[in-house]
């Protein structure tokens, strides 16, 4: 059943968040994981804390699933220099 024709209900199953799918366009729903540019704190949060993200955020660039010719990820490389990573990168003297 094409994904626009299901009940807003239904679970996409299987689900692979690595997977380009064809109700996604430019990524996968891994890449759409960090687009909430409006509320980077709210998603540290949803994510289980700073730590939690963190490590999310080196998965995600160590697996090299980062590209940066995705415009919907342009913004994540930039999540490194947010102000919850401070202590973790230094930002310049």
């Amino acid at each position: 059943m094409p994904v626009d024709a299901m009940p807003m209900e239904t679970w996409i199953e299987p689900f692979d968040p690595f997977a380009s799918t064809s109700f996604i366009c430019e990524g996968t729903p891994y890449h759409y994981t960090w687009y909430a540019p409006q509320d980077i704190a709210g998603l540290i949060r949803h994510m289980g804390g700073k730590e939690r993200f963190i490590n999310r955020l080196d998965n995600f660039f160590e697996g090299n699933y980062y590209w940066h010719g995705n415009e919907p990820g342009h913004h994540i490389a930039y999540l490194f220099a947010m102000p919850v990573n401070l202590g973790r990168h230094k930002m310049g003297t």
